[in-house]
């Protein structure tokens, strides 16, 4: 068996299109990363200052430019409010930098809970858990002696996050299906099916072979890419204290009001978040993916199999991820969105419940994603191992 799956390996290593989709992958991860910097950059309070200060300086100019005492008082009204929103940022600031930050915490923690007493608990915007969320997330800093991070404050955490949001619904499908296209397709041009039946070797273990050739190949580019994206970007700008807290857990039930046609209704339940940290937070992230590579590798060895041509087998199965993306963006297919495979890209969103809420319903539980990503995959690779096995080679 070891012999198939090694013969298996250097047949996938030698190809261009291996070297060109690692390549493709990363360059991907790169551009982002630079973007993400650069508007990360942009969001501090000194370069949001400096932006309206440039605002408030081409107002002043065009004020003492005019003649037009009405457009004069619009537009020192207009400058008055970017005074303000100065002002509003430069205290943010001194506030953030303070070294009392546990009293300012302790001080939001009491009007938080004067909020929860007297939330209603019956619409999401009046729900007792979005204050309860707060709370125990500022304790959480209190208790351990870590200070907030600012707004604007570069995140590698949150670029981490922003990645796999950003890769897994479309980008790592895509990826997988240039990889995975031709494993078993391309064995009919030119014709080498044959001569690999020839061998001592079941069908079963030529499936197996090629579906753990393609599966391990691909958890390595897509984890060991991603990895190196973040710890450059860590070393760049900096790591998150590894014990920086992570609201995790929420669970939702109905509310009994909603407030908006297109409001999902659901309201978190009480008591039901918790904190984790950032570390446990990202070792969750990276292993819940490796679930989501395993169903996307079923997925499209099942093409592979049923495909006799490698494009057909390739143009299908990207085709049939940007439709899924697709469908999983309509609003009113919002509730099936728990049965599209992409829907479990997104890992972090899995994780935080935030899904939960996109989507309207309350049973897409960390839980129930491992468990469809599990039967999806197994679905998907018994279909493929029957047909392959049924399969009238004829060349």
């Amino acid at each position: 068996m070891h012999k198939l799956i090694k013969n298996e390996f250097i047949k996938l290593h030698y190809r261009k299109k291996f070297i060109i989709t690692i390549i493709i992958f990363a360059l991907i991860c790169g551009l982002f990363s630079f973007a993400y910097s650069k508007i990360q950059s942009l969001s501090t309070p000194d370069a949001q200052i400096n932006l309206l200060n440039k605002s408030k300086a081409e107002l002043q100019r065009e004020k003492n430019a005019t003649s037009d005492n009405t457009k004069k008082q619009q537009l020192e009204q207009s400058i008055s409010e970017l005074d303000n929103e100065i002002d509003q940022l430069k205290t943010k600031k001194q506030t953030s930098n303070s070294k009392d930050w546990k009293t300012t915490l302790k001080n939001n923690i009491d009007t938080l809970r004067d909020q929860k007493n007297s939330a209603t608990d019956i619409s999401p915007d009046n729900a007792k858990e979005n204050y309860n969320k707060q709370i125990i997330f500022y304790q959480y800093f209190i208790d351990h002696n870590i200070k907030p991070q600012t707004n604007g404050t570069f995140s590698a955490f949150n670029f981490l996050q922003a990645l796999f949001k950003l890769l897994g619904p479309l980008f790592i499908p895509i990826i997988i299906a240039i990889l995975s296209a031709d494993i078993v397709s391309g064995e009919y041009t030119p014709p080498t099916m044959k001569m690999l039946l020839t061998r001592p070797a079941s069908r079963g273990k030529i499936l197996v072979s090629k579906f753990v050739t393609i599966l391990v190949s691909s958890m390595i580019i897509i984890t060991v890419i991603e990895l190196i994206s973040y710890l450059v970007m860590g070393i760049i700008y900096g790591f998150d204290n590894p014990m920086y807290p992570v609201l995790v857990g929420t669970k939702y039930t109905s509310s009994a009001i909603k407030l908006t046609q297109d409001s999902t209704g659901l309201i978190p339940v009480l008591g039901s978040s918790h904190v984790t940290t950032t570390w446990s937070f990202i070792i969750q992230m990276f292993l819940f993916q490796l679930l989501y590579i395993l169903a996307c590798c079923s997925l499209f060895i099942l093409f592979s199999t049923i495909l006799r041509s490698s494009s057909i087998s390739m143009t299908l199965s990207i085709l049939i991820t940007i439709v899924v993306n697709i469908l999983s963006s309509i609003s009113y297919l919002a509730k099936a969105s728990p049965f599209f495979f992409t829907t479990y890209g997104s890992t972090s969103s899995i994780l935080d419940s935030s899904i939960i809420e996109s989507a309207g319903v309350t049973y897409i539980t960390p839980l129930f994603s491992c468990l469809f990503l599990v039967i999806f995959a197994a679905i998907c690779y018994s279909i493929a191992a029957y047909v392959f096995q049924k399969k009238d080679i004829n060349i």
